[in-house]
């Protein structure tokens, strides 16, 4: 007869490599090539999709092999927009409103910036698409032109004119040219929508001195939450609005793991616990 230790030992091992996850963004690793096509044509990296107003040039450039990020494969080159006109501006969208991944969720994703220059100036820009039209807008400066960035969210859901509140100061490692051998930061959104007042937090890492920076309980967006309230997450979007510094872009993520998996791992870990207890007093 298997015993009952064995039985939860299974269990654990199983949940743990079979966690069924609710990943969102397809090809976030730009390792599709399908479609993907020259600069000034409207095609996009497989399964994003463009935004053409104003003559936007192709959302993102091929950026492969040692200069990508990681080191092989393929990332994604967001070049600066240093015209007015915005004929320059690259902006690349995978959003799916149908089915949102809420209350909780992780946005993630790999990037290397270059300085933008003083604070109003940017590099990466983007956002993280919640539901009902709102958005978490975020983007790159240097405030103090100090050569270590800052990270910034736009906040107009407490503010009627809206504001760029500083969220992580000095925090982002810039790189003095990302079209070769890239220096790379990590950034973690993780939503918590399930509270009264929905909030998340974010955590970048990379190599500067302490390497990991957080700040938790931020409860800024785009837009007021009594008009668009935020109750989950539908994608993301990234552009170079008004940049002007190039960034590249890898593994980007919108996840969230089963909260059955989690409900069956937790209980394969009790279930272990209870056999310590039984053969320490058996």
């Amino acid at each position: 007869m298997i015993r009952f230790h064995t039985l939860c030992v299974a269990l654990v091992l199983v949940v743990a490599a079979t966690t069924v996850h609710a990943e969102m963004i397809v090809n976030g690793n730009f390792e599709d090539l399908t479609g993907w096509g020259l600069p000034g044509t409207a095609d996009t990296p497989a399964n994003w999709t463009p935004n053409l107003d104003e003559g936007r040039k192709n959302p993102a450039l091929q950026q492969s092999g040692v200069n990508a990020i990681g080191g092989s494969g393929t990332s994604a080159f967001m070049g600066a927009d240093n015209g007015a006109s915005g004929s320059d501006r690259r902006d690349m969208w995978q959003v799916d409103e149908s089915n949102p991944i809420g209350p909780q969720w992780v946005v993630e994703f790999d990037f290397a910036t270059e300085d933008p220059g003083v604070e109003g100036d940017r590099s990466l820009s983007g956002s993280v698409e919640v539901t009902n039209g709102n958005r978490i807008t975020m983007r790159v400066t240097d405030v103090d032109d100090d050569g270590i960035g800052d990270f910034q969210i736009y906040d107009k859901s407490t503010n009627t004119t809206g504001i760029w509140r500083p969220i992580l100061a000095n925090a982002v490692e810039f790189d003095d040219d990302v079209s070769t051998t890239p220096v790379v930061n990590h950034i973690t959104f993780t939503g918590h929508f399930d509270e009264a007042a929905p909030v998340y937090d974010i955590t970048i890492t990379n190599g500067l001195p302490g390497g990991v920076f957080t700040a938790t309980g931020v409860g800024y967006f785009a837009y007021t939450l009594s008009t668009k309230p935020a109750t989950g997450v539908e994608g993301v979007n990234f552009n170079t609005f008004i940049s002007k510094g190039d960034y590249l872009l890898d593994n980007v993520s919108v996840d969230v793991p089963e909260p059955g998996a989690i409900s069956l791992l937790l209980t394969g870990f009790v279930c272990l616990a209870g056999t310590l207890v039984r053969r320490r007093h058996g």
